[in-house]
Order: structure tokens, then sequence, then C-alpha cells
């Protein structure tokens, strides 16, 4: 026991003997110990109200909410971010029971968090509260309450443990609550993105994967399983280079060259199939890198090219079965042609052979002649072909007669003539 000194007690002797019996020690021992209990009491509870004090000071500029109970579940404190939280000043909550610290938050009288310490069945807090965790003398739990916010409402984090004395008897407890609901809407949103980006992802028709760092391929879509032939169970947690061996050839993954790509450029190669075969891919491949540049590692987007090489294979067939049909024709056309001045000579041949005059003329409205027998040119007395065709083509200037030069009129138009006399000067 530590002793220490609380005051001096001194006693009189004037007009009594100097000798002091052993009736009057013990009375001085009575009476200085009770002396020194009263001081001793008075220490303590200086000592308690400062302690209170502190705490209270504690507790008042917590950065999270913080109510604080008695045994009798009346609130003894109520910080300042509580009543920013739920818009009650300490005045109106300090010295409530009756669970009136549950009002702000769900509009009547009820057990919260703070009274676990009352022996209440943990799994009835699990169907209260979104998630419930306890440790030791402390449970956490996330709950939405519908009266915060102006009634908008709010996901709280809160946090409850008993407060004992030195023999372990609860006096009271206390709970923080933290709103959440910034980071809850964050997560949903970032849940609702990552599940739209994995639709997409699933659904498209091109190939996708993603490998680590290590070179263990964490990510598939169908597409890809479906271009090798292989379940996602068969190709997760395999490594790159036993499912390609020859793409990095031996060499890095951190520090193949296909992550150096200019945007747009891919690799093509044919990759091995679960039946054996290949099928030729195109590969557009993208590293995954920290804030500091080093290397997390990547993912690729890998297009099946039998399609594209199909195509391919079809138009160069295609080209070279539309070369040879353009050869043959070519060679059909050249025989006709032949074949067609061989019978315009002997054509040729037979009308300059009669006496008659014969004349040529095109079927548009030029009125161009393209020939005139030779006879018909003596007959007229024009020594070449060329001036007799511009002296027939002026008006018809050489046909005398009316009749002739309307009829001729009309058949260099194209209408059908029955033969007719004409005269000529």
């Amino acid at each position: 026991i530590r002793e220490i000194l609380v005051g001096v007690l001194c006693f009189n002797t004037v007009g009594r003997p100097a000798q002091w019996t052993s009736s009057d020690l013990r009375l001085f021992k009575v009476v200085a110990s009770v002396y020194s209990g009263s001081r001793r009491r008075e220490a303590d509870q200086q000592e308690l109200k400062r302690a209170n004090r502190k705490l209270e000071s504690i507790v008042e500029f917590l950065p999270d909410a913080t109510f604080v109970i008695n045994n009798r579940k009346e609130v003894v404190a109520w910080n300042r971010a509580m009543e920013e939280l739920t818009n009650i000043p300490k005045s109106e909550m300090l010295g409530k029971g009756d669970y009136a610290y549950a009002v702000p938050f769900y509009g009547e009288r009820q057990p919260t968090l703070i009274n676990h310490f009352d022996d209440v069945d943990i799994g009835q807090w699990r169907q209260l509260y979104n998630f419930v965790e306890i440790n030791s003398n402390t449970l956490y739990a996330e709950s939405f309450v519908p009266f915060l916010n102006d009634g908008q409402g709010a996901f709280l984090w809160l946090t409850a443990s008993a407060l004992y004395d030195e023999n372990q008897q609860v006096i009271g407890a206390i709970q923080s609550v933290r709103d959440v609901t910034y980071r809850k809407k964050s997560e949903q949103a970032l849940r609702n993105s990552e599940e739209r980006y994995r639709r997409l992802v699933e659904t498209m028709n091109d190939g996708m994967g993603v490998v680590s760092s290590s070179g263990m391929i964490t990510f598939v879509n169908d597409s890809l399983c479906r271009m090798l032939g292989l379940g996602k169970d068969e190709i997760l947690g395999s490594s790159l280079e036993s499912l390609f061996p020859d793409l990095l050839n031996g060499g890095s993954l951190a520090q193949w060259h296909g992550w150096q790509l200019p945007p747009g450029e891919a690799i093509e190669m044919d990759l091995p199939t679960r039946n054996g075969t290949t099928v030729p891919a195109r590969i557009s491949p993208a590293a995954i890198l920290d804030e500091d540049g080093d290397f997390l590692g990547g993912f690729a987007i890998i297009s099946n090219l039998t399609t594209i090489r199909e195509a391919e294979a079809n138009i160069r067939k295609l080209n070279e079965n539309l070369e040879q049909r353009v050869a043959d024709g070519t060679r059909e056309l050249l025989g006709t042609n032949a074949a067609l001045r061989q019978s315009e000579a002997r054509y040729r041949r037979i009308i300059e052979s009669l006496q008659g005059g014969y004349i040529f003329y095109s079927q548009d409205t030029r009125r161009v002649f393209t020939y005139v027998s030779p006879s018909y040119r003596n007959l007229l007395g024009f020594d070449n072909l060329e001036a007799l065709c511009l002296s027939l083509g002026d008006d018809l200037g050489l046909v005398a007669n009316e009749d002739a030069r309307y009829r001729a009129q009309k058949s260099i138009l194209g209408f059908r003539q029955s033969p007719w006399d004409m005269h000529v000067t």
C-alpha cells in the first residue's frame, strides 16, 4: 500500500501531563485513519471528475458521430459530430432514456447496436443489419437508416462497445456512427459499371484475355473459349506460355514486344486449339502498369481471322476465274472481229463489182454518208469518196427533184421509204 501524507494531526497538551497512554495512542490512530480516508475519497472524486472531463472532451471532438449511455440507457454524451449528423443538439438528448437515441435514425424508440451488451442474440442483429461482426467486446455493423438526410436515408457504419468499471461491471456503452452513403453509392456505381463492361466483354464477338505479371491467365471471355475449343476452367489459372508456347519465344512477359506496339497495330499468328489444329488470329495487346510504371500484367483482344482468310481465298479464286474469263472473251472477240472483217471484205467486193450505184450512211441525224460505191462515184464524176460524201451531205445539193430530196432526208432520219427515183446534177 502506497503511503501518502494527507495532513498533520496535532493535540494540545497544555494542562495535562506530557505522558501519553496506550488508550490515547489508539484514539489518535482512529482519528488519523478517519481523516486520511476522507481526504483520499475527496482526491479520488477529484481525479474521477478530471477523468470524466477528459473523456467528455475526447468524445466531444471525435471526428465520428458518437454518443454514450449509462446502464439505465440514458444519454450521457452526445458529441458535436452527432449533432451535425442528426440535427439534434445535445441539450435535447442528454439525460434522455428509453431508447430515445434511436428516434433520429429509425423514427421510433427501439434497441440499437449500442444495446448489444444486454445479451441480445447476435443472430437477431444479423437480421436487422446488412453486415454484423463481433470482435472481443466490440460490435461492428452496417445499416441503412431511413430518417437521416431529410428523409432520404443514409448508409451508416456502426461501432458499439460496452463500458466497464474496475470490477468489470457494465456501467454503460458507447457507439460511433459514420455516414458511408457516398462510399456505398460509389461502390454501387462501380459495380454497375463493372457489370456493364463485363456484359460487353462477355458478349463481344472477339476474344479477350487478361494475364497477371507472373504470366497466369486470370480472365477469358466466352468468345476466346469457343475460338480455342476450351472451357474456362481449363484456361483460368494456367500459364500463358503453356497455352501459347510460340507467343513469347522464351522471353520475359514484361519485356514482350507486343506491349510496345503503337495503337492500331497488332500481331497476326496461328493459335493452337484443342483438336490439334490452329486458328488464324489477330492479337491487339495492351500492358497494365501501376502509377510508377511497373508492369502489373496485360490484356489482349483476339480476333478470329478464319472468315477473313476464307474470304481472301475466295476473292483470289474469283480474280483468277475473272482473268481467265476475260482472256477467253478477248480471244472470242478477236475471233469475231476477224470474221466480221472477212465478211465485210467479201460484201465490199460484191458491191463494188456491181454496175449500179449504192450509198451507205449512218442512222443518226448527222447525215454522214459512210460509203458510196465506185460505180456511183464514176457516174457523178467525183474522183474520191470524201468529196462525194461532202456534196451528198450538204443539204443533198446534188438531188435535183424535190420529192427525192424529201425522201432521202426522211430515210437519213431513220424512216423507212419505198424505192424512189432521184435525179442528180
